[in-house]
């Protein structure tokens, strides 16, 4: 008997150990799902990779003692930050069309994970991630490396120039993007430079001159397509279908 009862004291302590250690790959929301780093997909970032779920993010980002935010949504999607991971933006897969929360509490602690979890779908896959360099970071070089790592896809280039009146002057920028777009990978890489100001009143110059200084930050972004089609895009053709036939039905009179 006493033997027996030892044996139930190690399980429970060990379960008890095993709900609040962050970063062991349990689930808070008590689904007994576990998630490491995932050896398929594509990779988006050093370790990185598409499919990894949003609980393997939450955690990852707590054992480097990061802060997750709430970035934004859009149909199937939530999109997070994490001071682990400075300027970069990474976008889930969710399993409702809107967000279950009225307000995202930030999560920085094992606390805030057992109160978010319960509006969170902790098996969203990430299918896109956003990368924003700052603007010393020479254009070629990352042009070049893209190429590098998609060396399949031949790059096209859309130009964007822009040329913003504001009070009789002009803020000019020069900028672009270039698309490499795959069978299963969609990545992009655009940027926005300072090109100078043209006018005579010089309060306007200086301050279209000063907001000039705050472009010129490259952005990269990478999706895999697949999952995406799969996880978001397939879901709101299926909306899409269902409103059309309750339209036709409602029309049918």
């Amino acid at each position: 008997m006493r033997r027996n009862v030892s044996l139930l004291y190690v399980i429970v302590v060990a379960s008890m150990i095993g709900m609040s250690f962050v970063g062991n790959g349990q689930n808070p929301a008590g689904t007994g799902v576990t998630h490491e780093t995932s050896t398929q997909g594509i990779k988006f970032y050093k370790h990185i990779r598409s499919g990894v779920s949003l609980q393997w993010f939450i955690e990852d980002s707590l054992s480097k003692k990061g802060e997750i935010k709430y970035y934004g949504k859009s149909d199937y999607c939530l999109a997070f930050t994490s001071t682990a991971y400075p300027g970069l933006v990474f976008t889930f897969s969710s399993g409702t069309q809107k967000p279950t929360f009225s307000r995202f509490e930030p999560i920085a602690s094992n606390s805030d994970y057992q109160y978010m979890s319960q509006y969170l779908d902790l098996k969203g896959a990430l299918f896109e991630i956003e990368i924003s360099l700052q603007k010393n970071i020479d254009r070629e070089k990352i042009f070049n490396k893209l190429c590098k790592d998609y060396p399949q896809i031949k790059p096209t280039f859309e130009k964007k120039d822009m040329n913003r009146p504001a009070g009789g002057c002009i803020l000019k920028t020069k900028g672009g993007r270039y698309i490499w777009n795959g069978d299963e990978i969609y990545v992009s890489f655009t940027f926005a430079d300072y090109a100078g100001v043209t006018g005579s009143n010089p309060y306007v110059v200086n301050m279209l001159k000063q907001e000039g200084q705050k472009f010129g930050v490259r952005t990269i972004m990478i999706q895999d397509k697949k999952l995406r089609n799969k996880l978001v895009t397939a879901k709101k053709e299926k909306d899409k279908n269902a409103a059309d036939k309750a339209q036709d039905a409602a029309l049918d009179f």
